[in-house]
């Protein structure tokens, strides 16, 4: 063995920590100062006391919780068999790769995104709550014993395969679908599964024997028949394997005429029915033979379309046949009066609704009594309303108060049933309660199901994963164009920003058509979680709310943080705010350009319903940390909902020319960060360049209108139906019409924006600006936050006068070239 020689170097005074330089041979290496320090701890030893020949022969570490965030140096311990690296800030593990005798590695609670390990002799790896996407560097361990890969983002097993001599697995919390991997391991006997994404439990019914531990909850699983034997014997278990209810059609199209049959894998279950959406007991129907689907199945059942939803106009008067679109079975098997299982069919005597406009379906069914009845129901007036107040009636109901339960089925837009999950519903919105179509809020999990949605509602977008849904009516603009806040959401999409993603579907109540909703996300701290990875727990959430004392309302965390944030906007007013500090102050507290970014979003749309409200601020609770990752640092960041009274909603030719950027300059408590800040020369040059950027390209006329018209295309096979149950919008032509004002604002508004941000902020003037493209070697180019195509040959942009633009050239030969030019000179 080459001998080690170490060599100090320097000493950095004003921070008391020794670098060391090992040389091993002529390799020079270095090691990380705060890994040194927390080594000599570990091993007992003073500051500046460590010795090279101390790493031979250790065979045991511990550095859990001491804040590391490099393990640079741990390559150097060739004999260690032990390493707890737990409760640390660790990102890369790859450097265990070089450490061949590890037999226990601890790397819980870490931010670790890559692993490397090389070692036949591992027999325990624990990962838990890491930032892990995949576990190949687990291949080639054949000898591990017990496996914690928990509460990260891995989504495939298939690295466990043939671990032969594993016995304990958790995967819990993560995005897995498929457990073909584990059939073949055959000394599996602990097995944690929860909140993932699991439908198929077949691969575990073969040799996996599963004898001492299987935990499910949080999946999608509604058949554990296969288990059945292996479940009854299981020691730890969080599943109860029930009866279960079959139909004999699957929910979908169904010829008219055909016969549904209702079975029980018991057969001394008696199973009741029901047609009308309400919940069945031993005093409804009684299945006894099979049920013939018909039009006139449920004939003389109430029509629900005509029922009063709303102070605003009188009853509709439809014949059920205009309204009903399908039929609801809701079945339940019952032994001695006491429920055991339940399931609800959803049967189309037509494929119309599919074929007209491909949108996919959600059918709702609850009990008529629970959204309609005037003492319990959240979808009518009800006895809670008084006439003399309008802000009153039973879907005024809030928070969990307003739940009832539902059962939802998803169909694509090819009427192929995805999934049905007990949900629990309640009325969503402000003012727009009172609209006779309302829009609903679902909770995955109405008790015994599963506690999220494992579906991609938005195509490659989003998380997937969702613990609640919105199916919105189009909030303010209901009357006109149903899609304005969606489509605002989707010109902003790519920037960063949060936003809730959109959906177009059909929502079918009962078996009656309710027309057009959008499938939105919903702003929440599992919103976060999902997207930023912030545990749920460590997220501080506020909402505008004018009517509140201090302008905002705590949705998620305490006091404290609201607190913070108004003590940060009144330290701002007290500053000099010209100072060169000011900038380092406010970017402490909220990440500058976003909040920017947020004030031009709104200037453009021309939303006077902002920022007092319809707006929501967040932060991982924690103070600022510049060396955290982006969004774990502690700082305020804006979220963009509710949009849909911008866009010229109120009166187009009123809208398009707004004044919105002088709105935001009055004299009102909501705008007292922008107003303040906005007088500071740096942070002014800052916002007029991201303007102009989003005028550019995401607020560019034509892209714009090709969004809208995507938009336009997306639901118009659906609008006529959906026009003529609500009434909400005079003739499809009037949509039409209100679908072209949109593309009016579209092309008018940036030069309008332009101007005004012009004067009102004392600027130059504007000029257009073109940039070359024709070298053929160039790869990519971004232009301050704008990637440009490079297939063009020039690009054109319109920018203030003594704006900065920054320019990077990236070519073909990996070459990268930046320069800076200064509009105007």
């Amino acid at each position: 063995m080459k001998k080690l020689f170490v060599f100090l170097l320097f000493l950095l005074s004003s921070t008391g920590l020794w670098f060391f330089f090992y040389i091993t041979g002529q390799d020079e290496l270095e090691i990380n100062p705060h890994f040194e320090r927390a080594v000599m701890q570990s091993m007992g030893y003073t500051s500046g006391a460590f010795r090279p020949e101390l790493t031979h022969g250790v065979r045991e570490l511990d550095l859990k919780d001491l804040q590391l965030e490099s393990i640079e140096g741990i390559q150097y311990f060739k004999d260690l068999e032990v390493l707890d690296l737990k409760d640390n800030l660790i990102t890369d593990a790859a450097l265990l790769g070089e450490l061949p005798k590890l037999r226990w590695l601890d790397l819980s609670g870490n931010n670790i995104e890559k692993v490397s390990l090389n070692t036949e002799r591992l027999t325990y790896f624990n990962a838990e709550g890491n930032n892990l996407t995949h576990i190949e560097f687990l291949e080639g361990i054949p000898r591990v014993n017990e496996i914690d890969i928990s509460d990260n983002e891995i989504s495939d097993l298939q690295s466990i395969r043939n671990m032969d001599y594993l016995t304990a697995l958790d995967a819990s919390r993560n995005h897995i679908k498929n457990l073909e991997p584990l059939s073949n391991l055959k000394n599996l006997i602990r097995l944690d599964l929860r909140e993932n994404q699991i439908t198929d439990l077949s691969p575990l019914a073969g040799s996996v024997p599963l004898s001492d531990q299987l935990l499910l909850d949080g999946n999608q699983i509604v058949n554990f028949s296969g288990l059945s034997e292996k479940l009854s014997v299981i020691v730890e278990k969080d599943v109860v394997v029930k009866p279960s209810i079959h139909f004999s059609n699957e929910s979908g199209f169904i010829d008219e005429g055909e016969a549904v049959t209702i079975t029980s894998s018991d057969p001394e279950l008696k199973i009741y029915y029901t047609l009308d959406g309400s919940k069945p007991t031993p005093q409804s129907l009684a299945y006894n033979e099979p049920i013939i689907m018909s039009r006139q199945l449920d004939e003389g059942a109430q029509v629900l379309a005509n029922i009063k939803t709303s102070p605003l106009r009188d009853p509709f008067d439809f014949r059920k046949d205009e309204v009903k679109v399908a039929h609801v079975i809701r079945a339940a098997a019952y032994r001695n009066g006491q429920l055991e299982i339940e399931d609800t069919s959803t049967y189309f005597l037509s494929n119309e609704i599919f074929t007209r406009s491909k949108l996919p379906v959600i059918s709702i069914v609850a009990s008529n009594r629970d959204l309609f009845s005037d003492d319990y129901g959240i979808y009518v007036p009800g006895t809670m309303h008084d006439p003399e107040n309008p802000g009153t009636g039973n879907y005024e109901i809030r928070g969990s108060d307003g739940d009832r339960k539902a059962v939802m089925t998803y169909f694509d837009g090819y009427g192929q049933e995805m999934f049905t999950e007990t949900v629990n519903m309640r009325i969503h919105g402000g003012y727009t309660r009172q609209l006779p179509q309302k829009s609903i809020r679902l909770y995955a999990d109405g008790g015994e199901g599963n506690t999220r949605f494992y579906y991609p509602f938005f195509g490659d977008e989003g998380s997937g994963s969702y613990d609640r849904l919105l199916l919105r009516n189009g909030g303010n603009d209901w009357r006109s164009t149903l899609l304005r806040d969606a489509m605002m959401h989707r010109l902003v999409e790519d920037r960063g920003i949060a936003n809730q993603l959109d959906q177009p579907a059909i929502v079918i109540v009962n078996g009656e058509y309710w027309g057009i909703h959008q499938i939105r996300e919903t702003f929440s701290a599992d919103y976060i979680e999902q997207y930023y990875n912030v545990k749920a727990s460590e997220v501080a959430l506020l909402e505008a709310n004018p009517d509140t004392e201090t302008g905002f309302t705590v949705e998620e965390g305490d006091i404290s943080a609201l607190n913070e944030y108004l003590k940060f906007v009144y330290a701002v007013t007290q500053r000099n705010i010209q100072a060169p500090s000011t900038v380092d102050f406010v970017e402490e507290h909220i990440d500058l350009d976003q909040f920017l970014e947020y004030a031009a979003y709104q200037i453009y749309f021309a939303n006077q319903d902002s920022f007092m409200n319809n707006t929501a601020i967040w932060k991982k609770n924690e103070y600022y940390s510049r060396e955290s990752d982006s969004h774990h640092d502690g700082r305020w960041r804006w979220m963009l909902f509710d949009t849909d009274r911008g866009f010229g909603l109120v009166e187009r030719e009123e809208g398009v020319n707004q004044n919105t950027i002088q709105w935001l300059l009055r004299d009102h408590r909501s705008t007292t960060l922008f107003r303040t800040l906005i007088q500071n020369e740096e942070i002014k040059e800052r916002f007029v360049v991201i303007l102009s950027d989003l005028l550019n390209q995401n607020f560019e006329s034509e892209n714009v209108i090709e969004v809208i018209t995507e938009m336009e295309n997306e639901i118009k096979g659906e609008v006529p139906a959906s026009i003529y149950r609500w009434k909400n919008i005079g003739s499809v032509a009037l949509w039409e019409q209100n679908v072209e004002e949109l593309n009016v604002f579209a092309r008018e508004r940036p030069g309008i924006v332009r101007d005004q941000v012009n004067e009102i902020l004392g600027l130059e003037g504007y000029e257009d600006i073109t940039v070359d493209l024709s070298d053929p070697e160039l790869s990519l180019i971004k232009i301050n936050s704008l990637l440009i195509s490079p297939n063009e040959k020039s690009w054109s942009g319109v920018y203030y006068k003594g704006s900065t633009l920054t320019i990077q050239k990236q070519f073909k030969d990996g070459e990268t070239i930046t320069e800076q030019i200064i509009v105007g000179e």
